[in-house]
């Protein structure tokens, strides 16, 4: 069910109203209709496993809000998979978090704005599944939004405190070592508004410190880092040039369209933002990882795909296929440290102009030599099939032009049978990995 409110309407009944199959119910109102609140109140939804709740709440109203919610968690005895409470409530009241603990089977969750003491309620404390202090254990993603100060800005996130819950999630209770967990591991956290520009350098020091290596990783880092500066700068205005400039205007009058693609100074201007990027030697640098973290080949292979006199001057100074050779001489080098930057690591950045995500991988055996690469190189979608008599399997894609599209791009379990065939359909272009565990010992993922 879906229930958008805007305007000051009355509930149809007043009586309790039990609905017994609905399983997700999405609730948006305004100022105006918020005495629909009290909807939460007469309602029963025993079977309800998606909670979707949003709009323009002042503080109060927010908290007493996430109270009825409560209350309709408790007298519908349900189990969520899904809360999304899209509010500013204050996360320090209790009412939230007692939600959350009658939500064990939650899977995916969204809030605003979590200080770094309440971040860390969601550390795990143990491997055990009887463990009450384990905050909603099977957490597989959790979007935390920022909300702006008084100032109009956004502040940063804690990567202490962030690589703490991420760590308790992943490596800790789902790590070669560890064999198979009670618990769903985390796949990706979401970070939204936030201030992360020296976040990945934060992280990659706080993860080397909570595994006894940060000597040797901060100085790592640092010489990294200073390499990376320079480019992350141009990097991080290339995607804004890309995603904003480099469009179709959908939305203009015929009048304004006319005359952009008559304005020879904008034309100039896109050309000069081009010609910067044709200029850039990605041979001077020795990671250019931050051109995939930052979806440059994405925005790139979208900018040469868009239809004819959708960007104003693309009719004499060509920026579609000038984008389509850009993406193809970077390629190379995008791939090679692409690919090198995704297994180097469980844990990948993405970055996006107000959004942030932290992919996870998991489980796979660190001591194998070799990883075999295969090169899709045909037209279109590539499905690749093939058999085993073990699993469950994992298939990871790292794509020239979505070079981090998600890590997890197929997972089964396995069936029990003598030989087992599976498919996944992967982006043509895209080098594939596919992992399988043994599934007779609760070994670690090997590598194939």
């Amino acid at each position: 069910m879906d229930l958008r409110c805007h305007s000051a309407v009355p509930l149809l009944t007043q009586s309790p109203v039990t609905l017994p199959e609905l399983e997700s119910f999405r609730f948006k109102a305004h100022y105006d209709s918020l005495f629909l609140n009290s909807l939460f109140d007469i309602l029963t939804l025993p079977a309800l496993s998606r909670l979707e709740v949003s709009g323009s709440f002042v503080d109060t109203l927010a908290n007493s809000m996430c109270r009825q919610v409560l209350g309709l968690i408790q007298r519908s005895k349900c189990s969520l998979q899904h809360f999304d409470f899209a509010a500013a409530i204050d996360s320090t009241q209790e009412t939230l978090w007692t939600i959350l603990r009658l939500s064990p089977n939650l899977r995916d969750l969204s809030l605003r704005y979590l200080r770094s003491n309440e971040l860390r309620r969601f550390v795990l404390k143990s491997a055990s599944p009887n463990d009450p202090s384990n905050l909603v254990p099977n957490l597989k993603k959790i979007t935390v939004h920022q909300v702006a100060e008084r100032g109009g800005g956004f502040g940063p996130v804690d990567a202490v405190a962030l690589a703490e819950v991420v760590v308790s999630r992943t490596e800790q209770v789902y790590g070669p070592e560890k064999g198979q967990s009670f618990f769903e591991p985390l796949t990706e956290v979401d970070l939204i508004n936030y201030d992360v520009r020296n976040l990945e350098i934060q992280w990659k020091q706080t993860i080397s410190n909570l595994a006894g290596n940060s000597e040797i990783l901060n100085e790592g880092a640092t010489a990294s880092s200073n390499v990376e500066d320079g480019l992350d700068d141009i990097v991080t205005k290339m995607e804004d040039v890309l995603a904003k400039r480099f469009t179709p205007y959908p939305f203009v009058t015929h009048e304004i369209h006319t005359r952009l693609f008559a304005d020879t100074n904008l034309h100039c201007e896109l050309d000069q933002e081009m010609r910067t990027m044709e200029n850039l030697d990605l041979d001077e640098y020795q990671d250019v990882a931050i051109l995939g973290r930052r979806s440059i080949p994405h925005l790139l292979c979208r900018v040469s795909q868009l239809p004819p006199n959708t960007i104003p001057g693309d009719d004499v100074l060509e920026f579609r296929s000038r984008a389509k050779k850009l993406l193809d001489k970077w390629k190379p080098f995008i791939m090679r440290d692409i690919l090198r930057d995704s297994l180097a690591s469980p844990y990948i950045w993405r970055y996006g102009r107000n959004r942030t995500r932290l992919l996870c991988r998991h489980s796979f055996d660190e001591s194998a030599d070799e990883v075999n690469d295969r090169n899709l190189k045909q037209c279109g979608t590539s499905r690749i099939s093939w058999e085993n008599t073990c699993g469950p399997y994992n298939v990871i894609a790292v794509s020239s032009a979505e070079p981090y599209g998600e890590p997890l791009i197929g997972i089964g379990e396995f069936d029990g049978s003598t030989t087992v065939q599976w498919k996944a359909i992967i982006p043509a272009g895209a080098i594939a990995q596919i992992s399988f565990a043994d599934s007779s010992n609760n070994g670690a993922w090997s590598r194939s």
